[in-house]
């Protein structure tokens, strides 16, 4: 052979194989990823001499707090994934706290008073069904004795995707005993053309744009969109033998928060079918500043159709601890003001718009924020007074609220420049519990708000506006609210939550 041939036979070679390693490197990377996935070990790293809280001298928790995760990547950009090794400072932290794990099925036998809460539950969720909320978290649960949800959105593993659990391993995670697998919808996540634009929206929120024929009709989406639900239920059935009864809302959107071309309708319609097919349906709270913003606690007597969940992303266990302790049911009294004010910031949540602490508790609101609202204490308080004074700076009306649970079931006492209202609002329904016309007194006044055994009685800077009165609801937490179109502000001076229990 001579030497020009040796040469083409060597850079022929060369080629061929930068040919095969162009051409198989992302099949061998991805089966490298599944290789690694299916053969992690966690080494449980809590030092042997250090103790998990003793729970055992509390009384059983009255509401579980719900965590939310997707993937637990081991390399790459994490986005709205978890690092594994923070995951695994999360859960032994969760454990060196003395939290227990629970399912959503015990949640759901605790609503119906058939099953007592450890003192410190918790309920672990992953959504989607990908490889990445199983391979690299179950070693973890099983050596932390820890349990957790899946909710399955079943098209993946109908299509054998290979970034998702299959069908075969979803058996196998069933078989663990540590997993629940739940519903999540068939092609939920799927994305949509919504207009001639080729703008895109999210399968269950709007209708598909067809290029020459438009929008489908509002019939055909709601048969669509009804199948997926169902589809996903069928599937789960067919594969596993569960009847799903929870759902995660997909993206955490019915079409209020993302782009549709639906928009409240969809938001109506999806709602009416979770509580048509679920028991429950989960959603999303927001961080703030890298913790929680609003509360992720779940009592009993909780909408069952807005669980909500803390989406936990890459969050450090420090501020996972902080936003579990921010939000853990509070106990009486709350005075204000008090020395510490961190400890008193500590039993209240802001809804919207914003405050300020410099000469007492300002509350405000702006054009684009008009009505404002925070919570003192938490949904879990019963049978309470609250005794304040506040001015009214600026604005039509200010409100102390009380029994909130959420924006359908509370007790507000409004005011603005003449008149006094106490309305009860339970399941969405208002009705007047009393009124005092007119109001023409100037400057700051002093309230009291009583409620015991299922009534209210109101004063109100010397006038009785209400004198037991039988109300529907029975709990919930206190609050204070401003409202104006243009922006409004008033302020807190004194604050005393106290409990009437003996």
């Amino acid at each position: 052979m001579t030497h020009r041939k040796k040469q083409f036979y060597s850079v022929a070679v060369i080629a061929l194989i930068v040919l095969v390693v162009i051409l198989l490197y992302p099949i061998g990377s991805n089966l490298l990823k599944i290789v690694r996935l299916h053969t992690y070990v966690y080494g449980y790293s809590l030092p042997e001499n250090l103790a998990v809280e003793d729970m055992a001298k509390l009384p059983p928790a009255q509401s579980v707090p719900i965590l939310t995760y997707h993937g637990v990547i081991e390399k790459g950009e994490v986005g709205p994934n978890t690092d594994r090794k923070t995951f695994i400072s999360q859960m032994e932290t969760l454990k060196q706290k003395g939290y227990q794990a629970i399912s959503v099925k015990e949640y759901d036998l605790f609503k119906n008073g058939k099953f007592v809460l450890p003192a410190k539950p918790i309920i672990i969720t992953f959504d989607d069904g990908r490889k990445d909320s199983f391979y690299t978290v179950d070693k973890i649960l099983e050596k932390l004795g820890f349990k957790a949800t899946i909710f399955l959105a079943t098209i993946k593993a109908n299509e054998n995707d290979s970034f998702y659990l299959n069908w075969d391993e979803l058996a196998k995670v069933k078989a663990t005993g540590r997993w629940e697998i739940e519903a999540h919808g068939r092609r939920s996540h799927d994305q949509i053309v919504i207009d001639e634009k080729g703008s895109l929206g999210t399968y269950l929120t709007s209708r598909i744009y067809t290029p020459g024929k438009g929008l489908e009709s509002i019939e055909d989406y709601k048969k669509r969109v009804e199948a997926d639900y169902i589809n996903g239920m069928v599937d789960i059935k067919e594969h596993l033998g569960i009847d799903a009864r929870y759902f995660a809302i997909p993206l955490n959107n019915f079409g209020d928060s993302e782009i549709s071309n639906f928009h409240d309708d969809a938001y109506k319609f999806n709602r009416e079918l979770t509580k048509h097919f679920f028991k429950f349906a989960f959603t999303q709270v927001y961080k703030k500043d890298g913790i929680a913003f609003q509360n992720f606690y779940n009592y009993r007597d909780s909408n069952p159709h807005e669980v909500k969940r803390l989406s936990i992303e890459n969050m450090s266990s420090v501020d996972l601890v902080k936003s579990l302790e921010r939000f853990a049911p509070k106990s009486f009294p709350l005075i204000f003001p008090i020395t510490n004010i961190e400890s008193f910031l500590r039993n209240t949540q802001l809804i919207s718009g914003t405050f300020e602490t410099n000469n007492g508790i300002t509350l405000l609101s702006s054009m684009s924020t008009p009505a404002a609202r925070m919570l003192f204490g938490d949904q879990g308080w019963k049978n309470y007074t609250i005794k304040t004074t506040i001015a009214r700076e600026k604005g039509r009306s200010v409100s102390i609220i009380a029994y909130y649970k959420d924006e359908d079931n509370l007790i507000s006492l409004s005011w603005g420049e003449r008149s006094i209202r106490l309305v009860e609002r339970a399941d969405g329904k208002e009705r007047e519990l009393a009124s005092y016309y007119p109001w023409e007194k100037e400057g700051a006044v002093e309230i009291a708000i009583y409620l015991y055994n299922n009534s209210v009685s109101v004063y109100f800077s010397g006038v009785t506006v209400a004198y037991e009165i039988p109300i529907k609801l029975s709990r919930g937490a206190a609050g204070f609210g401003v409202w104006d179109p243009n922006g409004a502000q008033s302020t807190i001076r004194k604050l005393e939550i106290t409990s009437l229990n003996k």
